[in-house]
């Protein structure tokens, strides 16, 4: 029997039966955040979340990607707790396969949509900004820096998504980075952290005079505002080294070598001093730490060479002067 095909007059279109919107602000953005019910919910306002118009929420809303990425590598703080559901939910994989997926699964996957969604809207500089700061002046450059990470909340957020303490008690480089040197948008961290770590070695301390005859409240506000600058400067300083040594970035730290101060030396030192001589390779009897940079420099530390380019350095550019 022949078939045959009748159009069929068509109600209005099933998206005109809702009434639909854009989240207005970052306030709207947050407390569906907190009545969300399930993954998928979650998931999609992770997706759109830098899409929405709030110039206010600048900090916070990078605060907020932040804390939800925390852990994307290797799923730390994100495992599953005693006495929690650990059954399986049937989810369908890109190729439409049924695959089981635990509450670990679900929120390490929301972890790694952050962590993308933060590479793509605040690690990797857009084109427009990147032309900004380079042909902008070196004084605006810095002030750029300053009113968006270092003076801001954000400071200490991004030094904890780098960093974390271990069992001894000691500040190490956080696992949130041990795939930058072999992922797709590991290498946009890497490119902020140089310039991060540039930014922080250019850092001068302020001369006030041209400020003369402005009140003495006014310029007490000043000097505080610009002491607590200068502390963040040289707390993150010597914590950035110990991150591009970390990843090897030796080339990169030779250029900083002249700018380097004494909590510079003295984090290369500490790094240095953590390498340890085996027997294998070494002419030691046992597996130990090394006790000296010389020890170090012949374990092939790169720390370790770096304070001995220092040390030389200094002594060529202190005979230079005499």
């Amino acid at each position: 029997m022949e078939q045959k095909f009748e159009i069929v007059h068509k109600d209005d279109h099933i998206l005109m039966k809702r009434d639909i919107r854009p989240i207005v602000n970052w306030l709207e953005f947050m407390d569906r955040w907190e009545k969300a019910q399930t993954y998928e919910e979650l998931l999609g306002l992770l997706h759109k979340g830098f899409t929405i118009n709030d110039s206010s929420c600048y900090s916070d809303r990078l605060v907020f990607y932040f804390n939800v990425a925390d852990g994307w590598s290797d799923g730390k703080g994100l495992r599953t707790k005693p006495g929690e559901f650990k059954g399986f939910y049937q989810i369908l994989d890109k190729n439409g396969e049924t695959t089981p997926k635990d509450k670990q699964y679900l929120r390490l996957d929301l972890a790694n949509k952050a962590f993308e969604m933060l590479c793509t809207n605040f690690f990797k500089f857009s084109e427009n900004l990147k032309i900004h700061l380079r042909l902008c002046s070196a004084g605006a450059r810095l002030s750029w820096w300053r009113e968006k990470i270092i003076n801001s909340c954000l400071f200490l957020t991004i030094l904890n998504f780098f960093f974390t303490i271990d069992e001894d008690g000691a500040i190490v480089v956080s696992s949130n980075l041990k795939k930058v040197n072999d992922s797709y948008n590991g290498k946009f961290i890497l490119e902020f952290i140089i310039a991060f770590t540039t930014i922080l070695f250019e850092w001068e301390k302020r001369d006030f005079s041209c400020l003369k005859g402005e009140s003495d409240s006014y310029m007490r506000q000043v000097e505080e505002y610009v002491s607590v600058t200068n502390d963040r400067v040289n707390l993150a300083k010597p914590l950035m080294i110990q991150i591009l040594c970390s990843l090897n970035e030796i080339n990169f730290l030779k250029k900083l070598v002249p700018k380097f101060d004494q909590s510079c030396i003295d984090k290369l030192t500490e790094i240095a001093l953590k390498s340890k001589l085996n027997p294998l390779n070494h002419f030691v009897k046992k597996e130990r730490k090394v006790r000296t940079i010389d020890e170090a420099c012949y374990v092939g530390s790169t720390a370790a060479w770096l304070v001995k380019e220092f040390l030389l350095y200094k002594r060529i550019s202190t005979n230079g002067k005499e």
